[in-house]
């Protein structure tokens, strides 16, 4: 009768300690469904500047706020990231939350649903706080790069211009391109699209992430969209946009492991193919330069001012 009870207890014992060990499995999975932010900061500074590292120190702080606020918009979940919303607000960008719990919101991979539909996508559930989330890119994207600012009537306050809103929806479809980077190469066979912006559209002329790239970055290079590299880097990720749409639209509808294997290569083709490119349009533009100029002395910049800036 004692054995019994005693195999009976090791038994219950083992039980509790499996389910436990699923339960960490579970949730570890859950919490990793993404890039962590040290591979985002990496593909960004690849795509801005052409490598992730040997950049001037004078760059640094300005590069570490893009990375803090492009965090704070899309990925923040579960009370994280007061430190950098602290950070941005001594850096003093203007009209952000000054606490996290004005943008906080629930979840793990399900995060996706409440910043990763698209940067102009208008179905956010309400409390996604996604336009103090956008606003945290935007502004931060401005006072980094200095561009003006123009008077809203509608909010009564100077709002930056166009070409700031679209550097900052262009960095943001890149944290995308990361995310589905991770999908397809890291962590496939898990179907997560309900939560994010599709990342082709072929010839159906809807909304994806590489159709909203090259659409953004017409704004942001808009000295450049006559030139030749510029019109070949649109060829290209034209190309791509349709490569990817058709593998994802299969005929059978069920992605092979190959069709995962190409999924990222592809996508991989199209990261590489922005670093090859971008950094060089970027360098033409004068609020690029400004910022970060090759010899690594920015010049001072009153933002108090909201005119006299890059337009």
């Amino acid at each position: 009768m004692m054995l019994s009870l005693r195999r009976h207890g090791i038994k219950s014992y083992i039980s509790v300690i499996l389910i436990g060990a699923l339960l960490a499995i579970t949730l570890y999975n859950a919490n990793c469904l993404a890039h962590d932010r040290t591979e985002h900061d990496r593909i960004l500074d690849r795509i801005l500047f052409g490598s992730e590292s040997g950049n001037p120190d004078s760059w640094a702080e300005r590069i570490d706020m893009l990375h803090k606020a492009s965090y704070l918009t899309l990925d923040q979940a579960n009370g994280e990231g007061q430190t950098y919303l602290d950070a941005l607000n001594e850096f003093n960008v203007p009209r952000i939350p000054n606490t996290i719990s004005e943008i906080n919101v629930r979840g793990n991979y399900t995060h996706r649903r409440y910043t990763h539909m698209g940067w102009d996508y208008d179905d956010y559930p309400n409390d996604s706080h996604w336009d103090s989330r956008q606003s945290i890119l935007i502004n931060t994207v401005g006072k980094v790069f200095n561009f003006s600012q123009e008077w809203n009537w509608n909010t009564y306050h100077f709002e930056y211009n166009n070409r700031a809103n679209s550097m900052a929806a262009f960095i943001y479809y890149v944290h995308l391109l990361g995310d589905y980077q991770y999908d397809y190469g890291v962590y496939p066979y898990h179907d997560y699209s309900s939560y994010m912006m599709p990342l082709a559209s072929g010839a159906t002329g809807s909304s994806s992430v590489i159709s909203e790239i090259k659409t953004h970055l017409q704004v942001v290079c808009a000295e450049q969209v006559d030139t030749y590299v510029f019109n070949g880097l649109m060829t290209e990720l034209t190309q791509y946009d349709s490569q990817i749409y058709s593998v994802v639209h299969s005929s059978t509808g069920v992605l092979t492991d190959e069709e995962y294997e190409e999924l990222n290569d592809l996508v991989n083709d199209v990261i590489e193919t922005l670093v090859e490119h971008v950094p060089g349009l970027l360098r033409e533009e004068s609020f690029f330069s400004d910022t970060f100029p090759e010899n690594g002395e920015t010049s001072t910049t009153w933002d108090w001012v909201p005119w006299n800036k890059h337009d």
